[in-house]
């Protein structure tokens, strides 16, 4: 049809186009201050290769190739970071902005490269070494910009030519914004607030509780009682760690471990596969890095963040490690009390005295629209983020404002002189990074103290589970991220702090030294799956209670339990199939619900017509028996699907229908804009208004088919009665789920479940998704729940929302050069066109991880492509120039079909 032919045109023009900016990976070139024997070899897939007896030159190297193949990807991310996605976007990217100036992590990236200078130039050797590492990153990137034929075609798109310089800053400040992405806790405690508020405590908590008491089959990821918890806890400052304890104790991606005794080569596997949005470009860039220097060389291979050297997840020589987001509670929401003085100044309350509030203006410049100057506030608890341009925030403001009133005997001066403000206490916003130097040190990491040591350096504005396995034998888990000790009662953090009485007040942050590690635990086994990482019965700190359910780490345990039932050993095969595990828990318990409510036709209402228990029926039958494994081929898989989303719904219809008919909730419900709709974007995850640019993790969806679990086991659960009671609203939503799954033409899960990886481009030309800058569908399997992640799009959506496994990576330590497997969804090259765009999403799709060819020798044996840097000629190779000739047909071409379109 004519919008497929024009989606092709738009394609073809957009390659054509791109022609003259695809690198060069072929020849001799000349750099300055790069060794002369220094080199990038490139073999059939695009991976890089970067080797030189020189440690800055291999920076520079690594500089060069995100450089040469991810361009677009660095300046969005710096822009990103900086709060100026508006001279690319326009006036609609304004409270992205907005919110990223707030939290300023550009000048906080600021403050940490001044530190690192002052530190080099008191003589510190290892700043020293951090130092040049950026610095030698970032000239790397420059040499690649300046010897490219032609910018790829999106800097032409957005008009955002001339390309600035990358800068050490830069790279620090795009690290800030992925540390602050996988910080966690501050949305939560706002719509926990206003929920609990509106609806009030016994009705909201059904959909907000955590304890999972009910799970004593969910494997901790440090265990009770481990030696090196012990050991740690001996020389732990637990008092002041503790916090109150008036309150009980409590208690997206997978890393796990197996010892030598469980492996078939003797020696430890670690298998990782971190869980992000899947899109073109990819999250990750593949790399290999070798400092061939005899005494202080390296060699290391994995996966690099774009924008910083360094392997997040990989291996050196010694050891591998793979990540997953912590969960522990790292981030509070305060409610501030502040007042404007007659000079334009501000002043908060805090402790009963009235101090300054820090207040700095800023430019926003507007692609197409005048610039506007902003004023920030910061209270020391962090910045003020609740501005009028967010929405959102306003929502949940606007109510605590009215909590807030009812406490008016605590105000000190005149009520209407004071406005209600949130700040923002976050673990990722303290000054003074010191991520560069963790970064540096796990590259050459030899064991386990040491690695310890590496990620201690990450832990103060980062929280990371960390999977540790080395050639020693040896199998360990190491937690970043120190978390706040406040003085309020263990679960206050929950829920928005008191800024102004002092009682909420942080005094302190858990060192790292005390947080959890473990070193090669009894059982044999390490997994890390964003669950719960100790229990509170043997680990007394405090870390919060907000990680996920452990369903997935519950599948992981399973599967190597029975593996190793069956084999006696395994290999890294075997772990490649934990990994594609499609095994849900929740699945099979959900079933079992149905099974015990209705178990056949006779047990459905009398209410529904015949032909209404025909479908119905069909859903019971079509349900039983099935094993909870999400394949691909499954088309239980999609009912179930659907009878689960449908549930959801039929549980907040019910239950907010009734709640609305009390005029007071009505009147809560209306100011904060909530319905059984905006209820049903909570559970599942839906971050706050422009956080969901940032923010990559919800607390609500990781509980919500444990919380729906719960309220079947009770026997008087507020949203099942108000739904006609479990059978009803199991009637109901297989009646629903039924009706949707015959309307489908393809019924398989991989079918419904399919997945366009999709570039932000795609949208903005007007395409559809899968065309011009995309990757049309793959289908997938698995869901949230399962091992093999890959998120459904909404409760009845069950389209794929683009969470997923960003990376797999498996190193058997037995042979680092010949058994170590990894793949990426997408392709190194970030330019359309590349035969390295999406070369490698069949293989992704299909779960093909193939082998890891990263040491130096078997890279040159496979090598297609050479470029090797001599410093005794000329500049080689083609100097950018901005203002020179570029192809102004292709471009032209493309608008021309926009404006057609």
């Amino acid at each position: 049809d004519s919008s497929a032919m024009l989606s092709s045109a738009v394609k073809c023009a957009l390659k054509l186009f791109n022609s003259r900016a695809l690198p060069t990976y072929e020849g001799s070139f000349y750099a300055q201050d790069v060794h002369k024997d220094s080199e990038i070899l490139r073999d059939a897939d695009g991976t890089p290769t970067c080797i030189s007896p020189d440690e800055k030159s291999v920076f520079f190297l690594t500089g060069v190739c995100q450089g040469q193949d991810r361009l677009w990807q660095l300046h969005l991310s710096r822009m990103a970071s900086s709060g100026r996605l508006c001279q690319i976007a326009g006036e609609k990217a304004i409270a992205i902005d907005l919110f990223m100036r707030q939290i300023n992590l550009r000048k906080l990236a600021e403050g940490d490269w001044k530190a690192i200078c002052e530190a080099a130039l008191a003589g510190d050797p290892e700043a020293c070494k951090v130092k040049s590492m950026v610095t030698f990153y970032a000239k790397g990137v420059n040499w690649a910009v300046n010897n490219a034929k032609q910018l790829p075609v999106e800097f032409h798109l957005t008009g955002q030519r001339p390309f600035q310089l990358w800068t050490e800053v830069d790279s620090l400040s795009v690290l800030r914004l992925h540390a602050f992405a996988m910080g966690f806790g501050y949305q939560h405690s706002l719509v926990r607030q206003a929920l609990h508020d509106v609806l009030g405590d016994d009705i909201a908590k059904e959909w907000t509780m955590m304890s999972d008491k009910e799970q004593e089959d969910i494997p901790d990821t440090v265990p009770p009682n481990d030696s090196q918890i012990s050991e740690l806890l001996s020389k732990a400052d637990v008092k002041t760690a503790m916090g109150p304890e008036d309150r009980e104790r409590d208690q997206g991606s997978n890393v796990f471990c197996i010892s030598g005794k469980m492996s078939a080569s003797s020696m430890p596997i670690l298998a990782s596969d971190p869980h992000l949005s899947v899109r073109i470009p990819s999250f990750w860039y593949p790399i290999n890095m070798h400092c061939t220097e005899s005494k202080i060389g390296f060699s290391s291979a994995g996966a690099c963040v774009v924008g910083m050297p360094g392997i997040f997840i990989g291996h050196n020589t010694f050891c591998s490690w793979g990540v997953t987001l912590g969960y522990q509670d790292m981030e509070d929401v305060y409610i501030e009390k502040v007042k404007k003085l007659p000079n334009g100044e501000y002043e908060y309350l805090s402790g009963g005295k009235w101090l300054p509030v820090k207040k700095r203006t800023a430019t926003i410049k507007i692609k197409g629209k005048p610039s506007q100057t902003r004023t920030f506030l910061e209270t020391h608890h962090g910045p003020i983020v609740s501005y009028p341009s967010i929405d959102s925030f306003q929502r949940y403001k606007a109510h605590a404002s009215e909590i807030i009133a009812k406490a008016s005997e605590e105000m000190e001066g005149k009520e209407e002189d004071v406005k209600i403000m949130l700040s923002l206490a976050a673990t990722t916003l303290r000054p003074q990074s010191r991520g560069p130097f963790g970064i540096y040190r796990v590259l050459r990491a030899r064991s386990f103290k040491e690695f310890d040591v590496a990620i201690g350096e990450i832990s103060r504005t980062a929280g990371l589970n960390f999977g540790y396995a080395d050639i020693d034998g040896h199998i360990g888990y190491v937690l970043a991220g120190e978390v706040p000790i406040r003085k309020c009662p263990r679960g206050k953090e929950l829920y928005p702090l008191k800024g102004w009485s002092g009682e909420d007040e942080y005094i302190g942050f858990l060192p790292h030294a005390n947080l959890p590690k473990s070193l090669d635990p009894s059982k044999g086994y390490v997994i890390s799956a964003n669950h719960k990482i100790v229990n509170y019965n043997d680990y007394k700190h405090y870390l919060g209670t907000c990680w996920k359910v452990g369903w997935r780490a519950a599948s992981i345990e399973k599967e190597i339990l029975e593996a190793v039932k069956e084999k006696k050993t395994l290999d890294s095969d075997d772990c490649l199939k934990i990994q594609l595990s499609n095994l849900s828990i929740p699945a099979i318990k959900f079933c079992a619900v149905i099974e015990k409510f209705l178990p056949d036709e006779k047990s459905i209402p009398e209410t529904f017509s015949e032909e209404e228990r025909k479908l119905i029926t069909f859903g019971i039958e079509h349900l039983k028996g099935f094993n909870g494994r999400l394949d691909l081929e499954s088309t239980q898989a999609t009912l179930y699907g659907f009878a689960h989303g449908y549930l959801v719904k039929t549980l907040t219809e019910g239950g907010m229908r009734k709640a609305l008919e009390n005029k007071e909730v009505s009147s809560k419900a209306s100011k904060i804009k909530l319905n059984s709709e905006a209820l049903e974007g909570i559970l599942i995850g839906e971050p706050i208004d422009v956080a969901k640019a940032f923010k990559i993790i919800m607390e609500f969806e990781g509980h919500l088919h444990l919380n729906v679990l719960r309220m079947f086991n009770r026997d008087n659960s507020y949203w099942i009665q108000q739904s006609g009671g479990p059978v009803n609203a199991l009637s109901k939503a297989l009646l629903r789920a039924v009706k949707t799954y015959n309307s489908l033409p393809q019924k398989e899960w991989g079918d419904v479940h399919a997945a366009a990886l999709e570039h932000k481009l795609t949208a903005a030309l007007k395409q559809p998704p899968g065309t011009a800058f995309d990757h049309p569908k793959v289908r997938l399997a698995g869901d949230m729940n399962t091992p093999n992640q890959n998120k459904n799009k909404g409760l009845t959506e069950l389209e794929h929302n683009g969470s997923s496994v960003s990376m797999r990576f498996i190193a058997d330590m037995s042979d680092l050069r010949n058994k170590c497997r990894f793949i990426t969804p997408v392709g190194v090259c970030a330019i359309v066109g590349s035969p390295f765009y999406t070369n490698r999403v069949q293989r992704w799709g299909n779960g093909i991880v193939p082998r890891m060819i990263w040491h130096q020798d078997d890279a040159r044996k496979v090598s297609k492509f050479q470029m090797k840097f001599d410093l005794t000629g000329p500049p080689n190779g083609f100097s950018l120039s901005f203002l020179g000739a570029v192809a102004v047909a292709g471009l032209a071409s493309v608008y021309a079909l926009r404006r057609r379109r």
